[in-house]
């Protein structure tokens, strides 16, 4: 009862400037909310702009609202997150709909909430009292987690076959575009090895290994050329086998597939001789970004892959 007499009397000063915005109703669910997060561990808080119960669990904060008339409307609120950790602007709101209705469907009382840039949940209930409301707490707060991790792994999801898609188009695109005038002008292909500063540390064709090997970068020689001096857009397409082989042909550990995309505007000179040009190295800072193995490559213009191969990592 002590415990009790000293908890109303710092929430009833925490409250003090500002309890006149409460109905009576609404300030006497705030009190058992309150009292009973306390008693539960939450370490709840008093926000004196809304007048909503706050707490943070595992380092996201909550806040619960309460609103009308009774029986009030009790809402407990998430902090958004980011769908793409590393890129928030690779949200797409077309997918998150989709997503967030999909996942929706399968709860009652709690549901995502989409923002500009991110999502959140939130669960809504009527209740007469706050004893109500604290009965049915544990069961709404309690799928907070598993609906934001089972929308997550949905827009995910849909977010790579959206991409699949989008490069499904360009494919398909590029190969409406006349073919490459550059088919069968590249007489050779070589690799060096790269530190993570974008450094060399090995010749064109050289033996790359993986250990402390963050980028690998790709030369191409081409044949004499007649032509006039022109830019041309180059792709390289690199992919990992997700078995990865050495040259003996000894199987290794069963890994998947990288694949990694460059891009490159080239000038090609008019020559009298091969002319050799280099990509932008390939790879991450991250040393042993290049996993031992086999790896095929294509060089792309203008739609057309104007040459492929195959080299190994060490």
């Amino acid at each position: 009862m002590k415990k009790f007499f000293l908890a109303a009397c710092f929430l009833l000063a925490s409250v003090a400037g500002f309890a006149q915005k409460l109905t009576a109703d609404q300030e006497k669910a705030q009190r058992t909310v309150y009292f009973y997060l306390e008693d539960n561990g939450y370490k709840p808080t008093v926000d004196e702009s809304d007048n909503s119960v706050c707490f943070r669990k595992d380092g996201v904060f909550y806040w619960i609202t309460f609103t009308g008339e009774t029986p009030l409307l009790y809402t407990i609120n998430r902090k958004g997150f980011a769908l793409n950790d590393e890129n928030p602007d690779l949200f797409i709101p077309r997918i998150a709909t989709k997503a967030a209705n999909e996942v929706n469907k399968n709860y009652n009382g709690v549901r995502i909430v989409l923002g500009e840039k991110k999502a959140t949940v939130k669960a809504e209930a009527y209740c007469k009292t706050g004893e109500d409301f604290t009965e049915i707490f544990p069961r709404l707060y309690g799928q907070f987690d598993k609906i934001a991790r089972e929308f997550k792994k949905v827009y995910k999801k849909e977010f790579e076959i959206n991409q699949a898609l989008e490069e499904k188009k360009a494919e398909e695109a590029y190969k409406e575009r006349p073919a490459s005038e550059l088919v069968g002008q590249v007489k050779e292909v070589k690799f060096r090895l790269c530190d993570k500063d974008k450094n060399p540390t090995t010749v064109f064709g050289a033996p790359l290994k993986s250990a402390g090997t963050g980028y690998i970068q790709a030369s191409f020689t081409l044949a004499p050329r007649k032509a006039a001096d022109k830019s041309y857009d180059f792709e390289l397409r690199i992919v990992s086998e997700a078995t990865v082989t050495d040259p003996t042909g000894v199987y290794g550990d069963t890994k998947p597939a990288r694949k990694i995309k460059i891009v490159n505007t080239i000038e090609l000179k008019k020559s009298k001789k091969e002319a050799t040009y280099i990509f932008d190295p390939a790879g991450g800072e991250d040393n042993g970004y290049w996993r031992s193995g086999r790896f095929n490559y294509q060089i792309i213009e203008a739609g057309s892959v104007i040459y492929e191969g195959t080299f190994y990592i060490e």
